[in-house]
């Protein structure tokens, strides 16, 4: 099942919190970029593909540099399509991958972390799909107004809450709230 997800790594641009160009950071005396990739090899993934203004990778050249993460999107998209892949799961280069199993378990519970063809379902701007344009509009403010650890994570987070919402599950509302605010202090 694996070969028909592609997983992209958006690895552009100056981070805040380096200071540097985050491709570049070390952890270990690794770059952030090799220990994603290694990260997704171990997954057993064949093919990662890398957007961002670089070289020494086999990596989409993402000529929209500097616009934000959902250009390199775009023109992932628009690349990849033609590749035969249907499934495709961004990352930002300096996410936190906490362990295998909660990958795993993202990978298989969200439903967010892949489209089919040209059905965009990966910014809240653009989820007026399936949430109301006001609902994504405030989540797209907030967005904007935190350092995020992953877009489809992100995702799950408001299409879960507007569920609970729907239901009037007030616990689980509650619950995956508590444990939202913890992954993200993790």
């Amino acid at each position: 099942m694996l070969r028909y997800f592609c997983p992209v790594i958006l690895a552009g641009g100056k981070s805040s919190r380096f200071g540097i160009n985050k491709v570049f950071f070390k952890v270990n005396n690794m770059y952030f970029l090799d220990i994603r990739i290694n990260f997704f090899f171990k997954l057993g993934f064949s093919w990662v593909y890398v957007s961002g203004f670089f070289n020494g990778y086999s990596i989409l050249f993402d000529e929209f540099l500097g616009y934000g993460p959902l250009i390199g999107i775009f023109t992932t998209y628009s690349y990849l399509f033609y590749k035969y892949f249907t499934h495709f799961i961004f990352f930002p280069v300096d996410i936190n991958f906490f362990s295998i199993k909660i990958m795993f378990y993202m990978f298989l519970k969200s439903k967010i972390f892949y489209s089919y063809c040209f059905n965009f379902y990966f910014f809240p701007l653009l989820l007026a799909v399936s949430v109301n344009v006001f609902y994504s509009l405030i989540y797209f403010v907030l967005f904007l107004n935190f350092h995020f650890l992953s877009i489809a994570f992100f995702l799950n987070f408001i299409l879960l809450e507007r569920i609970y919402i729907s239901k009037f599950c007030l616990k689980c509302f509650l619950n995956f709230n508590i444990y939202y605010n913890y992954f993200l202090l993790i």
